[in-house]
């Protein structure tokens, strides 16, 4: 997933990311350094990131937002299965 500099230097110190070259892994992660000129589709790459009170820090695009709602939606509106009983009038 493409990240910009400027998002990286949310992540890290500038000094940091800026021994990465572009086409370069950043981090351990998913992400690859690229500038938003080399990038197709720039606005589906990682630029976002949480606030800065959030104990965890990482880079998010509005695709991962998407599937998230979207797997949240699928949970919250499933219905447990009902198994319809019929109930037969036995007469003896």
């Amino acid at each position: 997933m493409p990240i910009s500099p400027e998002t990286a230097s949310r992540l890290a110190p500038s000094s940091i990311v800026h021994s990465y070259q572009s086409g370069e892994r950043f981090g351990h992660g998913k992400d690859v350094l690229l500038l938003p000129g080399d990038t197709r589709l720039e606005w589906l790459g990682d630029r976002f990131v949480p606030p800065d009170w959030f104990p965890y820090q990482f880079a998010f695009s509005m695709g991962d937002v998407l599937i998230s709602v979207g797997v949240f939606l699928l949970l919250v509106d499933s219905k447990p299965a009902r198994v319809a009983i019929q109930e037969k009038e036995v007469s003896i």
